[in-house]
C-alpha cells in the first residue's frame, strides 16, 4: 500500500472528506504524555468546573437528555496555557496550524475563549445546532462555509476539538449530519430535535481515542449525544476564525491583556481582535513602513 499523500495542511483525502462531511478526526495528534498532562489539568481545576443545571441545559429533547448537565471551565487560556506548555503549544502545533491555516486563512485568531467540558456517565448531550441556514432560510453568514472546485476550502468558524479521554464508537459523545454544512434548506425542529426516525439513523458519531483532534466547520449541524461510558469524557475546545472575523464577544480587548501572558508572539498574534492581515498580522505580506507612516499623517495613527 502506498503511504498517504502529505501536504503542508491537509492531505488530498483529508481535504476531500472534510469537505464531503463537514468534519474530520486527525489521528494521533497528541502523545499520551502531553494527554496525560492535560488530562491532569482537568483533575488540577476540578472544583472550578461548573456543572449545568436546568436552567441552562444542553440537552432540550428526550433524545438529547442524561441523568446530569455538563461541567464547564473557562479559563484555559488566562490559566491552563501558563502553567502546561502543552496547553500553550496549542497554538502553534505543527500539526493543527496548517491545518486551521488551510481553513481559516493566514493570520486566523482565536474565536471564544477556549473551553475545557466534561460529560459524566449518563451526562446530557446538546441538541443539533449551527448549519448552513437560519430557519428563516437566508444563509449563516456568521458561521459560513464555501469551497471551490478542487482548489480550497474555507469556513468563518472552525472547531478544533481535543479528545483528552477515549470516546469509542457508540459511548455518545459529538455527532453530526454529514454534508449538512452543504444543506440548502434549513433545519426544522424535528431535525434540530431528532425527532424523525430517519435524523437519527443518519447522525454519525466518530469513535476518537485520547490524543486525535475533530476539526469542523460550525456550518455543520453538530451535537452532542448523552454519554454511555463508563468513564468521564473529557474535552478541550478551541475555535478559531478568519483575520477579519469574529462570532464571539468574549475575547481580550487590550493589549495589555494579552501582553502579560506568557505565550508566544505568534500566539498572542491570534488573540488580537478581528482586521485584516493586510494590516500587519503576524504573516508574510505585511504592509510598509511608508505606508504607515501615510496613514499616520491622515489618521492620527498607522491603522485606519
Amino acid at each position: 500500500m502506498s503511504s498517504p499523500e502529505v501536504t503542508k495542511g491537509l492531505a488530498t483525502v483529508e481535504r476531500m472528506l472534510f469537505d464531503s462531511c463537514g468534519y474530520l478526526v486527525l489521528k494521533k495528534v497528541f502523545t499520551k504524555e502531553e494527554i496525560s498532562e492535560l488530562d491532569s489539568l482537568f483533575d488540577r481545576y476540578a472544583d472550578e468546573f461548573v456543572a449545568r443545571n436546568e436552567g441552562v441545559a444542553t440537552a432540550r429533547s428526550d433524545f438529547f437528555k442524561g441523568n446530569s448537565g455538563r461541567s464547564d471551565y473557562g479559563k484555559v487560556l488566562q490559566r491552563w496555557t501558563q502553567e502546561s506548555s502543552v496547553c500553550a503549544s496549542i497554538f502553534e502545533h505543527p500539526r493543527l496550524n496548517p491545518v486551521i491555516e488551510e481553513i481559516c486563512g493566514k493570520g486566523f485568531r482565536l474565536d471564544h475563549f477556549p473551553l475545557a467540558f466534561e460529560q459524566n456517565p449518563g451526562g446530557e448531550g446538546f441538541d443539533l445546532h449551527g448549519g448552513r441556514l437560519l430557519p428563516s432560510g437566508d444563509i449563516n453568514f456568521p458561521v459560513a462555509y464555501t469551497s471551490v472546485d478542487n482548489t480550497s476550502v474555507h469556513t468563518s468558524l472552525l472547531a478544533v476539538s481535543i479528545a483528552v479521554s477515549d470516546m469509542a464508537q457508540g459511548a455518545g459523545g459529538f455527532v453530526a449530519l454529514p454534508g449538512s454544512h452543504k444543506c440548502s434548506f434549513p433545519a426544522t425542529d424535528d431535525i434540530l430535535h431528532a425527532r424523525h426516525p430517519a435524523v437519527k439513523s443518519m447522525m454519525v458519531q466518530p469513535g476518537m481515542e485520547a490524543g486525535d483532534v475533530l476539526v469542523f466547520t460550525e456550518a455543520l449541524m453538530h451535537g452532542t449525544l448523552p454519554w454511555k461510558g463508563t468513564h468521564t469524557r473529557r474535552t478541550l475546545l478551541f475555535r478559531f476564525g478568519p483575520a477579519t472575523c469574529a462570532y464571539a464577544r468574549g475575547y481580550l480587548c487590550s493589549p495589555a491583556e494579552i501582553a502579560k501572558l506568557n505565550l508566544s508572539e505568534t500566539a498572542k498574534e491570534m488573540l488580537l481582535p478581528p482586521y485584516h492581515s493586510r494590516y500587519d498580522r503576524a504573516v508574510a505580506s505585511q504592509r510598509s513602513e511608508e505606508q504607515l507612516d501615510y496613514d499616520r499623517k491622515v489618521f492620527g495613527q498607522p491603522y485606519y
